[in-house]
């Protein structure tokens, strides 16, 4: 079941100047750290602009069966790493086209998590259990990562927002800081069974307003396999 669109549910919170603590800072420059050394080791033509895009969108579709989940996303983004991390953490990762060797300037990723608090057992009492208690850490950290925002120095401002993702209810968090030039997040989130399914794109301020529609048409493609 695909999400609805992922904009038209009520705010939570209405945008305010705000702040999160540095860890979260120190977070987002260790993950763009890491895209650089994960780029270093590909040949420097695998990041050269690409030049010819579609007048329209077109996709090609990402699915992992493993990981349960598929999505289209637009055929001039490129996938540039997929790991998996002891079937406890895993996450695939695309850049856009306005990215060009070693500078990366916008990513969109797909995290999922599994969380180690539901046994082998595949009655439908015991998989709504399990998501319940999914939901409900996913929702600790939810408040918590808002908390973290109005405290930062470097956030700019902030929204939140209920919605759906695949059909579950789900999280969205946007947010543009100062840090690093400056850059603009979202990141969306859903659980299902004990999988914690985290959507996150994250880019420089004009590159982000280019591809916000692209975005959107690649969340709602979003499907987790129930």
């Amino acid at each position: 079941m695909r999400s609805t669109r992922f904009r038209s549910h009520h705010h939570v919170n209405g945008r305010e100047k705000c702040s999160f603590n540095l860890s979260t800072y120190s977070l987002v420059v260790i993950v763009l750290l890491n895209i650089s050394i994960l780029a270093s080791a590909q040949q420097r033509s695998t990041f050269a602009i690409l030049t010819q895009i579609p007048d329209r969108y077109q996709s090609s579709t990402y699915q992992n069966i493993q990981l349960g989940f598929k999505l289209d996303y637009p055929n001039n983004w490129m996938k540039i790493s997929e790991t998996n991390l002891n079937n406890n953490y895993s996450n695939v990762l695309f850049v856009t086209p306005e990215n060009q060797f070693p500078n990366l300037k916008s990513l969109f990723s797909i995290t999922v998590e599994k969380f180690a608090l539901c046994k082998q057992n595949t009655s439908n009492i015991a998989s709504k259990s399990c998501t319940q208690t999914a939901m409900k850490m996913q929702n600790t950290r939810n408040i918590q990562e808002v908390k973290d925002l109005k405290r930062n120095p470097y956030v700019i401002d902030y929204s939140t927002m209920n919605t759906t993702l695949s059909g579950f209810p789900s999280k969205e968090i946007t947010f543009k800081t100062s840090a690093l030039g400056g850059l603009q997040k979202l990141e969306i989130s859903a659980t299902n069974n004990e999988r914690l399914y985290t959507l996150t794109y994250i880019a420089k301020p004009e590159i982000y307003q280019k591809n916000i529609k692209d975005i959107e048409t690649t969340i709602a493609s979003f499907q987790i396999h129930k």
